[in-house]
């Protein structure tokens, strides 16, 4: 098994910190998931899935302004 480490360190004098702290020490975490590192990798990867289909979502709606032909605005 082939296992990477990374540490996170957590500034308790920033509310979304402690706010990070507490929702990973909390009791939903440990009922709904196996481990505190099954829930930061699932919470990583939704994370990065939604970033990913905002930014695509942007990106589509700034083209679709434009004709695909020569670049003018849409009405």
């Amino acid at each position: 098994m082939a296992v990477k480490n990374h540490n996170f360190r957590f500034n308790m004098e920033k509310d979304n910190e402690v706010r990070a702290w507490e929702i990973l020490h909390s009791k939903e975490v440990k009922e709904d998931f196996r481990s505190q590192n099954e829930f930061v990798i699932a919470a990583i990867n939704d994370y990065y899935d939604r970033h990913l289909d905002k930014k695509q979502r942007e990106r589509g709606s700034i083209y679709a302004k434009h004709c695909k032909c020569c670049g003018a605005e849409s009405a």
